[in-house]
């Protein structure tokens, strides 16, 4: 997948996480200077991990719209590559909830076209999770 339709952009982060965390993250003082900064080759990974994990099930890239859930769950992979060791612990929750999340979508039980759907029996993901057992979270 290419930096041309990524599954999460640089914007979306930024909305998702706040301005000043992402500024602060990458040492750059504006938005434009983000644009040449490494958050790209975070997003690209984030693209290759949900590809590895979702290519035995769905083709892939996955074409634009992209559901919501894979929207969230590049977030949080790139949210977590992109923090430092200090502060990692703060965001490992949805890091790791977001790998189980891919690992669901995987071995089939969640599809992406009824992801979106809220039944009592679906998993829930929520990005600001830090309790990884807690499956209740809206996502």
């Amino acid at each position: 997948m290419t930096t041309d339709s990524p599954y999460i952009t640089a914007s979306e982060i930024i909305d998702l996480f706040g301005q000043q965390e992402v500024l602060d993250a990458f040492e750059v003082q504006s938005v434009e200077e983000l644009a040449n900064s490494a958050i790209h080759k975070y997003i690209e990974n984030a693209n290759a991990i949900i590809d590895a994990h979702i290519a035995v099930r769905y083709e892939i890239p996955l074409q634009q719209p992209i559901p919501h859930l894979v929207r969230r769950i590049a977030a949080a992979i790139v949210r977590y590559d992109y923090h430092n060791f200090d502060s990692r612990e703060r965001v490992e929750g949805a890091y790791r909830e977001a790998l189980r999340f891919l690992q669901y979508l995987r071995n089939g039980k969640i599809d992406l076209d009824k992801s979106m759907a809220r039944t009592r029996n679906a998993p829930r993901f929520n990005l600001e999770k830090n309790n990884e057992k807690n499956d209740s979270a809206n996502y």
